[in-house]
C-alpha cells in the first residue's frame, strides 16, 4: 500500500504551472499542516531550493518524518548542505536525502556526492540516500555508482502519472520495492495541467486533449482521484508526494486519496512528448 506524501515546493514560492496564488500565507500553511498530522499523513517532502519552506516548518519539526534533497551541482559540500537544511528546519536527521540535478553531474562528481551523502548517514544526519531522478537512464547510473562506492541505494523519486508512463514496467523499480527501497512518485497531476482542462500552454496539446476527453465529466475533481488511483495501481510506488496551493485542494487531496481504488489508465494515453513531460524544458 503506497504512502500519501506532502510536497512543501508551494510554502516557499509560487511553483507550479498552475499556481495562481503564489507561495501560501502563514495560516494557510499551518492549516494544511495541521490537517496532515489529523489526517495521518507522517512524511513530509520538502528542500532547501524551495525557498523558506524549512523554516517554516519548523513548527512541525517533531510530527513528521522528512525527506529533504541537495543539489548535485552545487559547490557547497553536500554534507554541509545537509547540515544546514537540518538546521533551518530545527531536526537531528532526514529520513531520507535526495540528490538533485544527477544528470548534470560528470563521473567523478557523481561519485564524489554519493561519498559525502554516504558520510552524512555515517553521521546520522540521514537514514537512507537515494535520487530524486527524470528518466530510467538516471536510475541506472546513480544505481551502479552507488553500487561502486559500496553504498546501497535507499530511496528514488521519478515523474509519474497518466500521460507520463516511461517507468511503468521499470523492472529495476519493481525490484527496489520488493527490496524495501522508497519509490515515490510526484508529477502526479504533471503541475496541475492534469487539474485544469483550460489555463495552460498546453490548453491544446493533442495528448492534453485526448486525456480530457477520456477523463469522465471532465471536471478538475474527477481528474485528481483518477490520477491519484492511477499512480496507487503502479506496481513499484510505495509513496505518493502531492503538493497543493491551499487548503481546500489539499482537503480534495485527502478525501480523493482515502477513496479512490488503485486502477491504472488506458497505456494509449500515453505521451512521448518530453516538451509536455518533463517540466524543466516548459
Amino acid at each position: 500500500m503506497s504512502q500519501l506524501v506532502l510536497g512543501t515546493a508551494q510554502f516557499g514560492d509560487g511553483y507550479g504551472i498552475t499556481n495562481a496564488r503564489g507561495r501560501l500565507d502563514d495560516d494557510e500553511v499551518a492549516q494544511i499542516m495541521d490537517l496532515a498530522a489529523e489526517s495521518g499523513v507522517t512524511r513530509i517532502d520538502t528542500a532547501a531550493v524551495y525557498g523558506d519552506a524549512l523554516r517554516r516548518l519548523q513548527p512541525w519539526a517533531s510530527a513528521f518524518t522528512f525527506t529533504s534533497k541537495i543539489v548535485g551541482t552545487d559547490p557547497v559540500d553536500p554534507v554541509e548542505q545537509i547540515s544546514r537544511s537540518l538546521a533551518e528546519l530545527g531536526r537531528d536527521s532526514f529520513d531520507a536525502c535526495l540528490v538533485r540535478e544527477w544528470d548534470l553531474l560528470d563521473s567523478r562528481s557523481k561519485d564524489a556526492s554519493i561519498e559525502r551523502m554516504a558520510v552524512a548517514r555515517e553521521l546520522g544526519l540521514v537514514n537512507r540516500i537515494g535520487v530524486a531522478a527524470y528518466t530510467e537512464e538516471d536510475i541506472h547510473s546513480f544505481a551502479a555508482h552507488i553500487q561502486h562506492a559500496g553504498q546501497a541505494v535507499g530511496a528514488i523519486q521519478v515523474p509519474a502519472n497518466p500521460l507520463d508512463r516511461r517507468l511503468d514496467s521499470s523492472e529495476y523499480l519493481a525490484a527496489a520495492a520488493a527490496a524495501g527501497v522508497e519509490v515515490a512518485v510526484r508529477s502526479v497531476f504533471l503541475q496541475g495541467i492534469l487539474l485544469l482542462q483550460r489555463g495552460t500552454r498546453f490548453d491544446s496539446h493533442a495528448d492534453v486533449l485526448r486525456y480530457w476527453n477520456h477523463v469522465p465529466e471532465q471536471r478538475s475533481e474527477e481528474s485528481l482521484r483518477t490520477c491519484l488511483a492511477h499512480v496507487k495501481a503502479l506496481p513499484w510506488v510505495t509513496q505518493v508526494v502531492v503538493g497543493v496551493s491551499s487548503i481546500t485542494e489539499w482537503r480534495q487531496v485527502l478525501e480523493a486519496w482515502s477513496d479512490c481504488r488503485p486502477s491504472l489508465l488506458p497505456r494509449w494515453l500515453a505521451s512521448n512528448d518530453e516538451g509536455l513531460l518533463d517540466p524543466r524544458l516548459w
